[in-house]
């Protein structure tokens, strides 16, 4: 409700980064960006992908990225894909990160195992934007990247 009278929410925890919460800032700011799309509040939306990214740049944790990227995108329909997109360039720009140690490639595998969204969008951004894949092999159908492993 703080966004409708003041413009802006707050992070319950700001300050508490050491902290592990249940429902972590990155999850939070993907909730409040659903209800902005759900409350057709686009203000509200905005205002939660900037202070997503802001968290991801200021306190930036590959474990609580990946668990924030379920809500990322199944919280959200895919023709709003704001939210979606700054998910997925982030991961991009990361993504040796993700190949760092067998607990972040098991995380990480999982990730596009549960949102295959997620992993379409990162084989799909080697060749520009989102084109059709084959369904089976989830290869571009443009440049032929990707396929099952």
């Amino acid at each position: 409700m703080d966004f409708f009278y003041c413009g802006d929410y707050s992070d319950p925890t700001e300050g508490d980064e050491g902290k592990e919460e249940p429902l972590s800032m990155l999850e939070l700011h993907a909730e409040m960006y659903a209800l902005g799309d759900k409350y057709q509040a686009p203000g509200l939306s905005r205002l939660a992908t900037q202070k997503y990214e802001g968290r991801l740049k200021r306190d930036w944790v590959p474990q609580v990225f990946l668990r924030s990227i379920a809500k990322v995108y199944k919280l959200t329909p895919e023709s709003n894909r704001e939210l979606w997109n700054a998910t997925f360039r982030h991961a991009r720009s990361n993504i040796e990160q993700f190949q760092s140690d067998d607990a972040m490639r098991i995380q990480f595998k999982g990730t596009c195992l549960d949102v295959p969204e997620f992993a379409v969008d990162l084989d799909c951004s080697q060749c520009g934007r989102r084109q059709p894949v084959e369904p089976t092999q989830l290869r571009c159908l443009k440049c032929g990247k990707g396929g099952a492993r």
